[in-house]
């Protein structure tokens, strides 16, 4: 199996894991401290439109800034990691900050973006 498939069952939101009694029962087995989930990414968009030239379009869902570092994951694939920049919302207008929910916001990439992909970024506040 892939690395990068390993690593994403730390990246989704999750509680804390446990090899259930796989190994028998465990004195510092399950994990009975707290039911909280563990979230240190958060969704930055989710694809509208996607050409096969690279372009696409992504409606906002947690706000992000230019420069910052994202991820777009897609169905079979390692996240493709980069740089947010010469990003654009629907009137051309690049901009420092992308925060207006489902705000449309324009990316480029080296290649088609699949229907099914999602942006999301390391949390700024993990929880």
């Amino acid at each position: 199996m892939p690395q990068f498939c390993r690593d994403e069952v730390n990246k989704v939101s999750h509680r804390e894991y446990y090899t259930g009694f796989y190994f028998g029962n465990q004195e510092n087995g399950q994990h009975y401290g707290d039911s909280q989930y563990i979230r240190e990414y958060e969704v930055v968009g989710m694809p509208v439109e996607c050409d096969d030239s690279g372009k696409a379009v992504f409606a906002l869902k947690n706000r992000f800034f230019d420069g910052e570092e994202l991820e777009l994951i897609q169905p079979g694939q390692a996240p493709y990691v980069f740089r947010a920049e010469n990003v654009t919302d629907d009137e051309g207008t690049k901009r420092e900050l992308f925060n207006v929910p489902q705000m449309r916001v324009h990316f480029a990439f080296p290649f088609k973006v699949s229907e099914w992909a999602i942006l999301r970024k390391v949390k700024e506040r993990p929880e």
